[in-house]
């Protein structure tokens, strides 16, 4: 059996979290969902598939912004996990040269090597599931695919996207029809009734050294900007600070785009039933955590006949009268209201602090 060596891409910036998701301290450093911050919840999970599994998992590789180190390093401490490498990167350029820099690293260390590239912060309340989902994809992996989780829908969502399954590959795995884009409610609609589609949770279990050849492939100019930016790198000891004039000039591209649509040996492990959830925005938080109708506060804050909101105060006393189906979140210096239908346009509104130079906002 390979050795795994999970990859935590930490370097998202997690605008529709505003106002608590700031530059200084995005959401993936936050404890949102529980009192744990997300990235915690990621490192924890890869120690229970340790104690769950008899899978062989190396320390971690974790990816985020060179001014987000240290919380990187006091996080990973809190959480009693080791770093295999901390990578810094001086600008972010999405996650396929996180995908082509992590793969040259790890086919240095073992050809054979299959990496579990993980998002920072997603919520999963299956952590059983989890681990069982990637022993599926494992042996898909092995066998060269690259590999994805396709999450079990729920319901019509609009706001992921969504992968069409094709023949199977092995047990619970198959191969990859096509990438859909975000739907309109009507195609969700159609999709959920099809049962062929499943979201896409942007988890990833490749070979390094299949993944390489992907990029040779499809993506040649990211990974030969990346190549040269690993060997321009001065490492100091386990950490990694990109060279940044040669990783600055690599194109920036998602994965999906530069490999998984070009490739002829994606699959998928579908259907993954595990609590996913990618607390993309605010509605999505309050879809984990409220139910029956439930009100839900964190910090300083009163409610009176109010149903089905969730109401956070990082700051001032909050005080709510005869709310339905609403989402307030305030720090020290802003105060977001909204409604969950809306909570995707805060985006607009970071948008718009950036064009007025209210950096103190951002």
């Amino acid at each position: 059996m390979a050795k795994i060596f999970p990859v935590i891409m930490a370097g998202g910036s997690g605008t529709r979290l505003w106002p608590l998701s700031r530059k200084q301290k995005p959401k993936q450093f936050q404890p949102i969902v529980t009192d744990e911050t997300m990235f915690m919840q990621t490192m924890n999970r890869l120690e229970s598939g340790r104690q769950l599994t008899n899978m062989e998992i190396a320390d971690p590789i974790v990816v985020c912004a060179e001014m987000h180190k240290d919380m990187v390093l006091q996080q990973s401490h809190e959480a009693g996990q080791n770093l295999l490498h901390l990578v810094l990167e001086p600008v972010g350029r999405n996650t396929a040269p996180v995908a082509a820099i992590t793969s040259l690293i790890v086919n240095d260390i073992d050809p054979e090597g299959v990496i579990l590239l993980l998002p920072a912060d997603h919520h999963i309340t299956d952590t059983d599931g989890f681990w069982s989902a990637v022993s599926s994809g494992l042996t898909a992996a092995e066998l060269g695919h690259i590999t994805t989780f396709g999450i079990q829908p729920s319901h019509a969502e609009t706001g992921y996207g969504y992968i069409k399954i094709a023949s199977p590959v092995s047990d619970k795995v198959f191969a990859i029809d096509s990438f859909r884009e975000k739907p309109d409610q009507v195609t969700a609609e159609s999709y959920l009734e099809a049962g062929t589609y499943f979201w896409n949770a942007g988890i990833f279990l490749f070979q390094a050294a299949g993944m390489l050849t992907e990029f040779e492939k499809s993506a040649l100019d990211i990974l030969e900007s990346c190549t040269i930016c690993l060997n321009k790198s001065r490492r100091r000891e386990n950490s990694i600070p990109l060279d940044h004039d040669s990783f600055s000039s690599c194109r920036s591209d998602s994965i999906d785009y530069a490999i998984m649509e070009n490739t002829a040996k994606g699959a998928i492990v579908a259907p993954v039933d595990i609590g996913w959830n990618d607390i993309g925005a605010w509605s999505a938080v309050q879809k984990v955590l409220t139910e029956n109708n439930s009100t839900v506060t964190r910090g300083e804050v009163m409610t009176i006949d109010s149903e089905a909101c969730y109401i956070r105060s990082d700051g001032p006393v909050v005080a709510a009268i005869g709310l339905n189906n609403v989402v307030i979140v305030a720090t020290n210096d802003a105060v977001l209201v909204t409604t969950p239908e809306k909570a995707q346009d805060v985006k607009n509104i970071v948008a718009e602090l950036s064009a007025n130079g209210r950096k103190d906002l951002l």
